[in-house]
């Protein structure tokens, strides 16, 4: 039986990135959306503002999708300047004939960097604007007006969701690509090994993440390395922090380990994808993050047999079940962080039961074509006769900081 709509043309779907931002785990998960999206129903085109590592990292996996080349945009995500006001006005009216001329039925935007580029263009065009939220809700002023001026939003987890419930909000946790279970762990390792110059007696700890965002905490993973040097030295750890970093973030944090007196046990490894093979080769992750929308690094580690130690806080708790398919200790404390990872060091046993549990919850639960699926739904509400896109009184706020206040007088 075909699926309802495939003899239709296909419906044109617009998903506009920052090209010039370090590449982050929303960006992979759109990446997997737009390529397992049914083609018999949806044409989806990835607009990209400027060059730089996201750009790249399109271009070196693009295959045979669209991918078209805009200029930079307005770049603060939590104010728009007066001066801004003009400059998205004259934007929005290219970006929307740009709409129009592909006849965009759904603009779906990630951050807020394009919900300030593309709102208005939206609105002119006569398209949808969905909202996939990834960052954690913070219930100031610009949440709550973006909140107003899209027609949905998808929060990653119902930490990221409006406190609220409405029928303008749905939750759909992030996919990880199912073939990460798969690798060889062992040869993962060796190659991690070969790399590093560790010896084959060595525990590895990763770290994966965004390493310039402070709520990430790389101090803290820095410390509870120190914590395990300090209080267990009969353990051999060596930490491994992947992700993207500043060359001042990088010096500061070498320069603390020193200070800590574990420089000679950590590495630092760039920004790595895929993921997997890495994920793969360490023993443990360690996740010290807070306020964290959602934590698509804990899915993947799932998926490859890597059991996580995170902070008890934001959407870590939605991914994890303490005790069953990972483990969650208290925020901002590398003494805790460090006595779990002992722990779980010296039960070898217990650590691959956990991973065989947490990979078959990833699996059930994270897999991408339940993702997929779900966004989908959302489409075709958003889609459906009956769906009345947003008050024209939001086109207002949709060109700035001037049209926000006259948006808010109004409430």
């Amino acid at each position: 039986m075909m699926p309802p709509g495939a003899l239709d043309p296909p419906v044109p779907i617009c998903f506009p990135l920052a090209g010039d931002t370090p590449v982050g785990g929303g960006h992979v998960s759109v990446w997997l959306l737009v390529q397992n999206l049914d083609r018999r129903r949806f044409r989806p085109i990835v607009a990209v503002h400027g060059d730089g590592p996201v750009r790249r990292w399109l271009a070196e996996r693009a295959g045979g999708q669209e991918i078209e080349d805009l200029p930079g945009c307005v770049r603060d995500r939590h104010r728009v300047r007066i001066g801004d006001v003009a400059t998205i006005c004259r934007r929005s009216w290219a970006l929307a004939r740009f709409l129009r001329e592909r006849n965009v039925a759904i603009v779906h935007v990630n951050d807020t960097i394009m919900l300030g580029t593309w709102t208005l263009a939206a609105r002119l065009a006569g398209a949808r604007l969905l909202w996939h939220k990834r960052g954690p809700w913070n219930g100031r002023w610009l949440h709550r007006f973006w909140f107003r001026a899209v027609d949905h939003v998808i929060a990653i987890s119902e930490f990221a969701a409006p406190p609220h419930p409405s029928r303008r909000c749905s939750t759909v946790y992030n996919p990880a690509g199912d073939d990460l279970e798969r690798l060889d762990r062992a040869a993962c390792r060796q190659l991690l090994l070969e790399e590093t110059g560790f010896p084959s007696s060595i525990r590895i700890l990763g770290f994966f993440a965004d390493i310039d965002k402070e709520r990430k905490r790389p101090q803290v993973f820095l410390e509870t390395i120190a914590s395990i040097s300090a209080n267990a030295p009969q353990v051999e750890v060596a930490g491994l922090l992947f992700g993207h970093a500043l060359s001042a973030t990088e010096a500061m944090l070498r320069a603390r380990a020193e200070v800590l007196g574990i420089a000679d046990r950590v590495h630092f490894m760039g920004f790595r994808y895929p993921p997997g093979p890495w994920l793969a080769a360490c023993d443990l992750l360690v996740a010290p993050s807070v306020d964290e929308g959602f934590g698509r690094t804990l899915i993947e580690a799932m998926l490859v047999g890597t059991v996580a130690v995170a902070a008890d806080s934001g959407g870590h708790r939605e991914v994890i079940r303490n005790g069953e398919t990972g483990f969650l200790v208290p925020p901002d404390d590398a003494r805790a962080l460090a006595e779990r990872v002992c722990q779980l060091l010296a039960c070898p046993d217990e650590v691959a039961a956990f991973a065989r549990r947490a990979r078959k919850e990833a699996l059930d639960r994270f897999g991408t074509r339940r993702h997929v699926q779900s966004v989908i739904e959302v489409y075709e509400a958003l889609l459906s006769p009956g769906q009345r896109p947003a008050g024209a009184g939001v086109l207002l706020a949709a060109a700035g900081g001037a049209g926000a206040l006259l948006l808010a007088a109004d409430l």
